[in-house]
């Protein structure tokens, strides 16, 4: 009997050193297993994190390129493009606000003669100052536009025709004062600005910039430098 009991706790004993050793070996393995686990885990978030910032680089690439094809690359100004879509959305918010809009168009004096006496460089100095100053006579809700050459174009939401015809006089005293410094000379910069307003001449986009460039013609034909608002005799 005492040798069997001996055997049974040898057994016994034998047996749970064998199990404890692969309980050891399987929680091992356990831990290696969550290792791993958690390594996938942070190359995963480590991706998903690198995916994100590669998303919103995208995006913010997108938006400077939809900003750069809406911009004049001289002047930094809104172009053509931008301001197509653009006008049509404020006519419709004056519609509905019942709201007036003034718009100006202006043309820089005797810009060729500049090209042609100073060079095409100092020509486009004059576009940029021009445009500069422009930019900073605007309010925040103003839209300030290189419409094309030495065209600007200023739309002015929310002001009606006489407010518009004050800020047109002045745009042209400030441009009477500004001179352009290029090498050793100082441009002078006048505009002739024409003036077309809703509801007073049109309810449209096109139509609006159809008679803001009447206004600048008969503006030009009476000698530039000058203010006139469409329908003037």
């Amino acid at each position: 009997d005492g040798l069997v009991t001996l055997s049974s706790i040898i057994g016994l004993a034998v047996y749970l050193s064998l199990m404890g050793i692969e309980f050891f070996t399987y929680i091992r393995r356990l831990h290696e297993v969550q290792n791993a686990v958690d390594q996938q885990k942070n190359t995963l978030e480590e991706a998903n994190a690198a995916l994100h910032q590669q998303i919103f680089q995208i995006h913010d690439l997108q938006e400077k390129l939809r900003d750069q094809a809406n911009r004049d690359s001289l002047t930094g100004l809104f172009n053509r493009r931008y301001l197509e879509g653009t006008l049509e959305r404020e006519l419709a918010r004056c519609r509905r606000e019942d709201a007036p809009l003034t718009m100006l168009l202006l043309d820089i004096d005797y810009f060729k003669l500049v090209n042609d006496t100073y060079g095409h460089q100092a020509g486009d100095e004059v576009l940029r100052v021009f445009g500069q100053a422009l930019q900073e006579c605007s309010r925040t809700e103003d839209i300030v536009c290189r419409y094309g050459g030495e065209e600007f174009l200023l739309v002015l939401p929310k002001m009606p025709l006489s407010i518009g015809r004050e800020r047109a006089a002045q745009l042209l005293e400030l441009f009477r004062r500004t001179t352009v410094p290029f090498d050793n000379f100082r441009i002078p910069v006048t505009t002739s600005i024409g003036i077309s307003a809703t509801p007073d001449h049109s309810t449209t986009a096109e139509g609006l910039i159809r008679c803001a460039d009447q206004a600048l013609y008969h503006a030009k034909s009476r000698g530039r430098n000058r203010v006139v608002a469409f329908g003037e005799a």
